[in-house]
């Protein structure tokens, strides 16, 4: 199966070079946790008792704080792209800063969530329809609607290394590329909805154990399945457009 190839490859790119892998992003995917993590100590501890009151001050703060993260994120994707593809590493725990690769895939990224967005609202037509006629098959038609939003995605989103590689692609032009085999995109699709149920239903499990455990299953989980989803991007790309095999 194509796609568990595809999938085994990302996962050993990451698994392998591990440690790489955390020089390279992880101060990066850090700075964006914060906000995240101090949103959820203040919900626990509030609990029920009524909303977490934020002051104006602290409220520009993390507005600026999650303006910044998402320049971190984009920042992480670039380098981690690079990494794969070129093997560019400084050494340090800061990966290069490429100003212009940066600018250019935050606006690919809008552009393809765009289109991500408009997918999931026509997915959900018939997911309604599923649903309202079979409702015990909740679980399984989330999943394959899920699935669904993922493949459009991947099969939009190579114009996504291809700007950290420095070149040009068009949205089309990613379509049709991995419209020539798409048994792999399909596969992968379906091999990461199931994957990113793990960490949500992972961090409620640990979270009602112990809130600390809950946290550190979340920052460790989302660090990789993060990683993990970018290195499949730049599999395709290398698979799909650069005419690489898959080890």
């Amino acid at each position: 199966m194509k796609g568990w190839r595809l999938f085994r490859h990302a996962f050993r790119m990451v698994w392998d070079n591990r440690g790489t892998a955390l020089r390279i992003t992880g101060l990066l995917f850090a700075f964006q946790l914060v906000p995240q993590i101090w949103w959820q100590m203040q919900t626990e501890q509030t609990g029920l008792q009524g909303d977490v009151m934020v002051a104006p001050g602290l409220a520009l703060v993390m507005a600026l704080w999650a303006l910044a993260s998402v320049v971190t994120s984009i920042w992480l994707a670039v380098a981690w792209h690079r990494y794969v593809l070129t093997g560019e590493d400084t050494g340090s725990w800061l990966p290069n800063w490429h100003g212009g690769l940066v600018l250019g895939y935050l606006g690919r990224t809008i552009l393809v969530g765009l289109v991500g967005i408009v997918a999931g609202f026509v997915f959900a037509v018939p997911l309604s329809i599923v649903l309202l006629v079979v409702p015990i098959l909740f679980l399984p038609a989330l999943l394959i609607y899920v699935a669904a939003v993922i493949f459009v995605l991947l099969r939009l989103s190579l114009i996504l290394p291809a700007v950290a590689m420095e070149k040009r692609m068009k949205l089309m032009a990613s379509w049709e590329v991995t419209g020539t085999d798409l048994s792999g995109v399909l596969g992968l699709a379906a091999i990461l909805a199931v994957i990113s149920a793990v960490v949500p239903v992972g961090a409620l499990f640990f979270g009602a154990i112990a809130l600390p455990l809950g946290l550190v299953w979340m920052v460790a989980a989302s660090w990789l399945l993060t990683l993990i989803s970018i290195t499949c991007l730049t599999t395709l790309y290398g698979v799909y457009v650069e005419g690489r095999d898959i080890p």
